[in-house]
């Protein structure tokens, strides 16, 4: 390897082993002082210091968001809640238990499989329930879930007109027996 002009042969060897200088170019010499002037300013202001480290910024930040998330909240109309009547009036609904069954295959098919043939989740297409298989009791089952269960409560997720198709659309698949559901879990309750 032929020497360039500006390289300088140092006057150590080892094994044979001879070493030419070659310094960092100075760009990488000034970005490296750079460094190390903000980390001697950095470390002490931030963690010796007055200012606040990125845990403390990202608590201060949730906290401020969950009181943004409240005062949004306190705009909002109150949630409605359905009456008996009003459950019984949706029961007919096609439109209602098309948006249902929407809502269902998007969420619910994991556990209850399509038509509602149960899983991890329990059959809905029988006359056997566990929490209730009149409305009322499934629309309350879907809003709240169920403790100690993988049934989960979607009142956080959907609002209560989602909810209430959800409910129409399971309460629409009973009596629907498809192959290879699960077997009758819970009360019988017939209409």
């Amino acid at each position: 390897m032929s020497k360039g002009p500006q390289d300088k042969l140092l006057d150590h060897e080892y094994d044979g082993i001879r070493e030419y200088d070659n310094p960092l170019p100075g760009w990488w010499l000034i970005l490296f002082y750079i460094n190390i002037v903000i980390t001697v300013v950095y470390v002490p202001y931030y963690h010796f210091g007055p200012g606040p480290l990125a845990l403390e910024r990202l608590d201060e930040e949730g906290v401020e968001a969950a009181r943004a998330l409240e005062a949004y909240r306190k705009t909002l109309p109150p949630r409605k809640e359905f009456t008996v009547e009003e459950l019984a009036a949706l029961e007919g609904d096609a439109e209602r238990i098309k948006a249902g069954a929407k809502t269902f295959t998007k969420l619910c098919v994991s556990c209850h499989l399509k038509g509602g043939a149960g899983q991890t989740g329990p059959n809905l297409t029988d006359d056997y329930w566990l929490h209730g298989g009149k409305l009322p009791n499934i629309l309350n089952t879907v809003t709240n879930g169920v403790e100690g269960t993988s049934m989960i409560a979607w009142k956080t997720q959907l609002n209560i007109e989602d909810l209430a198709s959800v409910s129409v659309y399971v309460r629409s698949l009973r009596g629907s027996n498809p192959p290879g559901g699960l077997p009758p879990q819970g009360q019988l309750e017939k209409d």
